[in-house]
């Protein structure tokens, strides 16, 4: 048995020694005749208090043990029950030196050690279910903890060939315009992979080192679109707080993949970091390709998913004519 169960049964113990006892002690302290004509007196609550104590103790201690059934602590408690009762009697009688004919004392005895009895048996079995509730809660917790591990990891691994997937498509198509550009494009898309293999096992990372990851990814855009490609930053740098990995970098090359890009129609893209509502908003010129794209919103169906396992909150998407916004809590 652990020390705070001990203490906590010790405790219990105490409280039922002082509650059956305490009109005797009321008696004692208003110096009440009825009191004087009992013959109750500080000996007389201190023998009753201690009987009451080690009676209660014992019931609660052998209530508590778990290797008997229930129906075994309630006929060994009421075995004690009957033993003590008349043990303590006649002991009481003794050391007061009170007539064992005496039945409203043993009377008393009997009707106090068995509230004793049944508040001990009620306030024991009252803690293990208690307990039991807690345990299960705990293991409802951690149950829940294990699956958003799982879920988050599963949507990460999902997250990841699509990126590469896309890159690989980059790849393919530089290759045939430019062999030497081709050739630093590999070099930073390891950086990428590098980067994202880093952050892959982790729930959350830090604006900063998102910024990081982002700034070897946007050196790939650039060298694919040129100026075809513009991208703004404001106060980005001065965010604090977490963002589930990938986040900007999905936002970006969402963008990217959705959108016609070329000398006429440029894309513009701004990642803006909104203090007051603590947000980071990616937001674009919305300009959608004739085509259908790969993907089809699994990376921002994705991403709220993480959101909401992380942190209950969504992320926010705006469309309009010309526009496209994403805005994306800090956490």
């Amino acid at each position: 048995m652990k020390a705070t169960q001990k203490y906590l049964l010790t405790q219990i113990a105490f409280a039922l020694a002082v509650l059956v006892c305490s009109p005797k002690l009321i008696f004692i302290l208003a110096n009440n005749e009825r009191a004087l004509l009992n013959n109750v007196s500080w000996t007389d609550f201190c023998v009753q208090f201690i009987f009451s104590f080690i009676f209660a103790s014992i019931i609660l201690y052998l209530n508590n043990n778990q290797t008997l059934s229930f129906w075994k602590r309630v006929l060994y408690s009421l075995l004690i029950y009957f033993i003590c009762t008349i043990i303590f009697t006649l002991l009481h009688f003794k050391i007061l030196d009170i007539s064992e004919s005496n039945r409203t004392i043993k009377v008393g005895y009997h009707f106090r050690d068995m509230f004793i009895l049944c508040t001990s048996i009620l306030t024991i079995n009252f803690l293990k279910a208690t307990q039991q509730k807690q345990e299960l809660t705990l293991q409802n917790k951690s149950l829940e903890a294990e699956n958003l591990k799982a879920h988050l990891n599963s949507l990460q691994q999902q997250l990841n060939p699509h990126f590469l997937f896309n890159s690989l498509n980059s790849l393919q198509s530089l290759m045939r315009e430019d062999v030497e550009k081709s050739q630093i494009f590999v070099q930073n898309l390891s950086t990428v992979l590098r980067y994202s293999l880093d952050f892959q096992k982790k729930e959350l990372i830090t604006v900063s080192e998102e910024l990081q990851l982002l700034e070897a990814y946007l050196y790939l855009l650039k060298i694919r679109f040129g100026d075809k490609l513009r991208l703004k930053f404001e106060k980005v740098e001065l965010a604090k707080g977490f963002l589930p990995p990938l986040a900007l970098q999905l936002l970006i090359e969402n963008a990217v993949n959705h959108n016609e890009i070329s000398t006429q129609k440029p894309l513009t893209i701004q990642v803006i970091y909104e203090k007051e509502s603590s947000a980071i908003i990616v937001v674009n010129n919305f300009n959608p390709k004739r085509q259908n794209t790969s993907g089809g919103g699994l990376g921002l169906f994705n991403l709220n998913n993480r959101y909401e396992l992380l942190s209950k909150k969504q992320i926010e998407i705006t469309q309009t004519e010309g526009e496209f916004k994403v805005v994306i809590p800090v956490l």
